[in-house]
């Protein structure tokens, strides 16, 4: 079981994970996963991990057909500047994967920013598995529950 899943369950969130086969040669994670579990990409978001020009880390949900405008971003967080955090440092403070992480269950509690469009919908998928391996639904509005982010 997955940090992510651990996390959904434990805040007694009503969730379903979709397991799909990801093709290795396959770049555009999100819309594979849309056209493999026959949703609308819309609904499938994906998890960018941002450093601020102050060396802080965030979290930044955001719709796979849409692109992160990161001076919005750092904006919002209250900085001048951001750009993707470095691998390694994504996996240090989330404990997942590049390319696999999820906005759920993450080692450290980082500020997490999302999309408008994910807030208004009654359920988005994220990614909650191994990494391109697995695709959770998560059937709630987003909301925060204790030190997970839903």
């Amino acid at each position: 079981m997955t940090p992510a899943i651990t996390c959904v369950r434990k805040a007694k969130v009503d969730h379903h994970v979709h397991k799909y086969q990801h093709n290795q040669s396959v770049k555009e994670y999100g819309s594979e996963a849309a056209a493999m579990l026959e949703v609308d990409q819309k609904r499938v978001f994906k998890t960018l991990v941002v450093e601020l020009d102050g060396g802080e880390l965030a979290v930044s949900l955001v719709a796979v057909f849409n692109q992160l405008s990161l001076g919005r971003c750092a904006a919002v967080l209250g900085a001048k500047s951001a750009w993707l955090a470095e691998p390694k440092a994504v996996q240090r403070s989330t404990g997942y994967v590049p390319g696999g992480v999820s906005p759920l269950g993450q080692k450290r509690k980082l500020r997490t920013i999302i999309e408008s469009e994910c807030t208004g919908t009654q359920y988005y998928l994220c990614e909650c598995g191994p990494p391109r391996c697995g695709t959770g639904a998560i059937r709630s509005r987003p909301r925060k529950s204790g030190r997970c982010r839903v």
